[in-house]
């Protein structure tokens, strides 16, 4: 089951069902659309496909709404990047080990050196904390905290760039501090409304929300990108319905509701309205949109750089900025190409899904030189 538009959606789409792609891919140049590709299935139960006005989870793409967010109040002078999170936060409302020189910059650029309350680098897997913790109580930023509160620093903040899911959760405590707001209605009026992004928000995972497509684990064993070529026949091999196919659903594998650190749903076309409203200094000023994509820290264990929340990555006309997440059952990939006026927003439905169908549309737009 497949839809493609504009100009190379054909092209793009006989590339993506090459990595056996679920979800959609949406690509704009300078004047408009270049190809928006659906493939898969949004429920495979009843096999209902997806479409371009399918929604997903986008995981840790969602840190960016948190980080315009907070920029937008630093703009309005509530506080600066300085600031100090024992400054705002009462100390039941932050973790019991955090070190008091942490500053909202510090956690903007994944420098905090504070524990994560899943050390995917380290190669944690983010499912299995929910085999301690249940995921089903998890609906506001402070549900998360009793999980990260007395775990110990890794490093003084400053000396180390790591990756830190629990710095956006502390993130969103901080904003809701500074806003004065519960952080879901801080989203919602201050950057989702903003972009014009009305297909996008915060449904709990048990809620009756329609659209939303599914998010599915791979069987055992099959490739990581939407299942190889062993999910692929998994339908016809065992009956129509699917039922017995190996595939599950992420309902035990992710929190009830997207937090701070990621887990919000969107279509494709709602993120690519995020990031050209971003990129054209709407939701943010001009001045500040270039603080938050600048290079500011080197991940030397990926070989990449950190503005404030902003993932810079590639040269020439590869140079991009954006970010990309994946949690069970659910990636995705958002990227601006600024030289040559690409824009990208993937979003698949099955672990890690997007990546590939990321790097298959990138090789096909932007060739190297």
């Amino acid at each position: 089951m497949s839809s493609a538009a504009g100009p190379l959606g054909e092209k793009i789409a006989a590339t993506l069902a090459g990595v056996d792609f679920s979800g959609v891919a949406t690509a704009l140049g300078p004047d408009g659309l270049l190809a928006e590709v659906a493939l898969g299935e949004a429920d495979r139960a009843s096999h209902v496909p997806n479409h371009p006005a399918t929604r997903f989870a986008i995981a840790s793409v969602g840190k960016l709404f948190t980080a315009v967010a907070l920029v937008r109040q630093l703009e309005a002078g509530r506080a600066t990047l300085s600031t100090r999170v024992a400054d705002v936060l009462p100390p039941d409302r932050r973790p019991r080990t955090l070190d008091e020189r942490v500053t909202i910059e510090h956690l903007l650029t994944h420098t905090s050196g504070m524990a994560d309350y899943v050390d995917e680098v380290a190669g944690e897997d983010f499912a299995d904390v929910w085999l301690t913790w249940n995921p089903g109580v998890m609906r506001h930023p402070v549900d998360l905290l009793p999980i990260y509160a007395d775990r110990p620093p890794r490093a003084a903040p400053g000396d180390e760039v790591r990756y830190n899911n629990a710095a956006f959760a502390l993130l969103g405590l901080v904003l809701e501090a500074i806003a004065g707001r519960d952080y879901y209605d801080v989203i919602q009026r201050d950057v989702l409304d903003p972009a014009g992004m009305t297909a996008s928000g915060f449904p709990a995972i048990d809620d009756v929300a329609p659209g939303v497509a599914i998010g599915y684990l791979p069987p055992d064993g099959a490739d990581g990108a939407d299942g190889g070529d062993e999910a692929a026949g998994a339908d016809e091999a065992d009956g129509a319905d699917g039922a017995d196919c190996g595939w599950r659903t992420n309902v035990y594998a992710v929190t009830a509701r997207g937090q701070p650190d990621g887990g919000a749903v969107a279509t494709t076309g709602d993120l690519l309205r995020f990031l050209d409203a971003f990129s054209a200094g709407e939701l943010v000023s001009p001045r500040w949109r270039d603080e938050m994509v600048r290079p500011r820290v080197h991940d030397a264990v990926d070989d990449d750089w950190w503005g404030l929340a902003f993932l810079r990555l590639g040269e020439g006309d590869r140079a991009r900025y954006g970010h990309g997440g994946s949690d069970p059952g659910a990636s995705a990939r958002l990227a601006c190409y600024p030289r040559v006026g690409i824009r990208v927003a993937v979003l698949s439905n099955v672990t890690d899904g997007a990546g590939p169908a990321f790097r298959a549309i990138e090789a096909a737009l932007i060739p190297e030189r």
